[in-house]
């Protein structure tokens, strides 16, 4: 069983990146578990709403490249890794919605 976490105010799965030293964080809408077999992930919808691109962001310059893209048979096991920790924290804090004054 894969444990979920909750980043940009969606739950989902975290697993390793297809980069070297990246992590990518899945939403579960895109997660598909087949009992007795492999997670599937669907990249297509993933790509196309943005998230390997935020995974990218997230990840800052450990990943390389433009898009971030997950390992569906790598999913992080310890969420209390230091590496694992900078991510979320790195996705938790340009996840925020910008400072607004109270006039504007």
């Amino acid at each position: 069983m894969i444990s979920t976490i909750t980043i940009a105010g969606e739950v989902g799965y975290l697993f390793h990146g297809q980069t070297h030293a990246s992590y990518c964080f899945v939403p579960e809408v895109y997660v598909t578990h087949v009992a007795e077999g492999p997670v599937i992930i669907d990249e297509r919808r993933f790509f196309l709403d943005g998230w390997s691109l935020r995974n990218m962001r997230w990840n800052g310059v450990a990943a390389g490249g433009s898009h971030v893209f997950p390992v569906a048979w790598r999913p992080v096991a310890d969420l209390t890794a230091p590496g694992v920790v900078e991510f979320v924290t790195n996705a938790e804090s340009r996840s925020r919605p910008p400072f607004r004054s109270a006039g504007r």
